[in-house]
């Protein structure tokens, strides 16, 4: 994390009113604490944003059918707020929309806001990377029946 902008949050700490986030904050106060994590084999990871919220990541490899996959090819996937971030096959969710999360660092509040605390989103983030894992297992086994029809026309014809 870039040292300008932990310096900048560490500054906006001190302004932020108490919230749900209070017992969050007092466990996590380090901005640039970024966790990291096997889960069933896919590399997971969490991160704060500048506005105090926390964003979680899941990488899959260049053989799952979402790697390469742009934001908007990936809305099908049931995630928190919806997937909004995709890049080399790191696939992200956040926690920082206006009208529906409460934001730490801005200074709204709202009736019917959450803030998403960091045991909820690791949760998130391998409820996410399970759904990564169906999704590849399905494709991996459309790929085997294919193969296996393949062979049997190609055994047909032969």
């Amino acid at each position: 994390m870039d040292p300008s902008l932990v310096q900048y949050m560490l500054e906006q700490r001190a302004e932020i009113p108490p919230g749900p986030w209070d017992d969050d904050m007092k466990k996590y106060p380090d901005p640039s604490y970024w966790p990291q994590w096997e889960y069933k084999g896919l590399h997971c990871e969490m991160r704060r944003g500048a506005r105090w919220t926390w964003s979680g990541y899941v990488q899959v490899g260049p053989d799952h059918p979402d790697f390469g996959k742009k934001i908007h090819q990936l809305q099908d996937l049931d995630v928190p707020q919806g997937v909004s971030f995709s890049f080399r096959g790191l696939i992200g969710f956040d926690h920082a929309h206006r009208g529906v999360d409460w934001m730490p660092g801005v200074h709204w509040l709202g009736e019917g806001l959450s803030y998403a605390t960091f045991d909820q989103v690791k949760a998130e983030v391998e409820q996410m990377a399970d759904l990564l894992l169906s999704r590849k297992r399905r494709a991996d086994k459309r790929r085997r029946r294919n193969e296996r029809r393949a062979r049997r026309r190609d055994n047909l014809k032969g």
